[in-house]
């Protein structure tokens, strides 16, 4: 919990102001969708969603190099229907606001950075080195983020075993396109899938973006010690696509806050 309150902040810190124009205000507005409450408190709430494809980096693991394969046909055709999927048991949808292929930004310690996203490797814990993610975070081009709507980075590969991160009910999550968590970092990355067939074998992007969004949107991992409910979205043991209903009261709670965050913001 502390590590993904640190990481909102940090992450809303390093965001630099952006101006958006009218027409951006305009868009964000006509894809944010809130239920009337009163008469219909369970109905559709529509989020919108700007999608960053960070390119122009190459990293390397075990033999295996790897940059961004996905193409944003990829990402709208295949990712977006499969996380609308998963998320249609709280009734809330994800709307493409935007989808940009950015180049990773040329900075001076950009091959210390990549170095480090390399070697990284998950803490005793089983938690991410927040000092890692920090290098991931440098490499977006954070001037393309939107400040008030979700971001969504897809990042080539972001350290052993490691598939995602996000802000704990902030709007910036990330999630990797190489993956070698099915064989626990001890054989080269392979692509993601960009979609699995329930039930759950290694998971996929769709997957994972599903699950970094429902950071975003407030939910934690089961504990383990007191999980009776398994092949859930949010982990835990036993991996799977599924949302308790406590989960979907509190996705649902912090989206409409969100929505209604949108939509004010749009009418400025």
């Amino acid at each position: 919990m502390k590590y993904y309150l640190f990481l909102a902040a940090l992450v809303f810190a390093l965001l630099p102001a952006t101006a958006f124009g009218q027409e951006h205000r305009a868009k964000a507005l006509e894809l944010t969708k809130t239920p009337d409450l009163e008469s219909d408190p369970d109905g559709l709430i529509q989020l919108p969603l700007r999608v960053h494809l960070v390119t122009n980096l190459e990293l390397e693991q075990k033999g295996s190099e790897m940059s961004m394969w996905v193409k944003p046909k990829d990402f709208e055709e295949k990712v977006l229907p499969e996380m609308n999927r998963i998320w249609k048991a709280a009734n809330i949808q994800w709307v493409l606001e935007s989808i940009v292929e950015q180049p990773a930004p040329g900075l001076p310690n950009k091959a210390t950075l990549i170095t480090q996203i390399e070697e990284s490797k998950r803490l005793p814990s089983g938690k991410s080195d927040p000092k890692h993610n920090l290098a991931v975070l440098r490499l977006c081009n954070r001037a393309r983020g939107h400040a008030v709507i979700h971001n969504l980075y897809l990042f080539p590969y972001i350290g052993q075993t490691k598939q995602g991160f996000a802000a704990l009910g902030g709007n910036y999550a990330i999630t990797t396109v190489w993956t070698d968590k099915p064989f626990r970092g001890k054989k080269p990355p392979i692509k993601f899938p960009l979609v699995e067939k329930s039930p759950f074998k290694i998971g996929s992007i769709g997957r994972t973006c599903s699950h970094e969004l429902g950071h975003n949107l407030a939910l934690l991992h089961p504990d383990k010690k007191k999980q009776t409910r398994f092949d859930r979205l949010m982990g835990g043991k036993k991996h799977g696509y599924e949302l308790v209903p406590e989960e979907i009261k509190l996705a649902r709670e912090t989206a409409l806050k969100r929505a209604q965050l949108i939509r004010k913001w749009a009418k400025k």
